[in-house]
């Protein structure tokens, strides 16, 4: 990835302060006009960077998506609810990546059921939860810095479907 150098270094930055301090944001947002490469710069620069420049202090996995992937009917969605398929191949990718191995269908199915069993409002927080007790579990049994970076790639499409009625429920 070539010319934005600069740019990604400091979203690297952005990332990196992310994860050694708790009262910075969170949650990134690349904006620009149509066209400009905010896909690849995501794609390329920061999750390139993130996963294999010499100017991080974590291991990164990572997954992307595009909200039209989070819905049903998608190849990576067998359920009407984004939150779902995001922790579902955030998981997966948490295990490949730290631990190298594949979730058991027997974890997979206990999640799935944890998270069918929650108030709709609860899912988000424990979503976060586990999703972070992995990560730190595999930073235990691998003695790294573990870290995980989910990309929503075009989230600006989920503002047009909360337009759309039969959209708009699942988001």
């Amino acid at each position: 990835y070539f010319g934005r150098e600069d740019e990604a270094e400091e979203a690297v930055k952005l990332v990196e302060t992310a994860y050694s301090d708790p009262k910075a944001p969170q949650f990134f947002w690349i904006k620009g006009s149509s066209g400009v490469g905010k896909s690849s710069f995501l794609r390329a620069g920061l999750i390139g960077d993130l996963i294999s420049s010499y100017r991080v202090t974590g291991r990164y996995a990572h997954v992307v998506f595009r909200p039209n992937q989070l819905l049903s009917g998608s190849e990576l969605a067998s359920v009407n609810d984004p939150l779902k398929v995001i922790f579902d191949r955030a998981f997966a990718e948490l295990q490949r990546e730290f631990l190298n191995k594949t979730p058991d269908s027997a974890q997979l199915h206990y999640h799935s059921k944890t998270y069918e069993d929650l108030h709709p409002e609860a899912r988000g927080a424990w979503v976060f939860r586990t999703l972070e007790a992995l990560v730190e579990a595999s930073e235990a049994e691998t003695s790294n810095d573990h870290r995980l970076v989910i990309g929503i790639d075009q989230f600006e499409e989920i503002v047009d479907m909360l337009h759309e009625t039969e959209q708009a429920e699942q988001w």
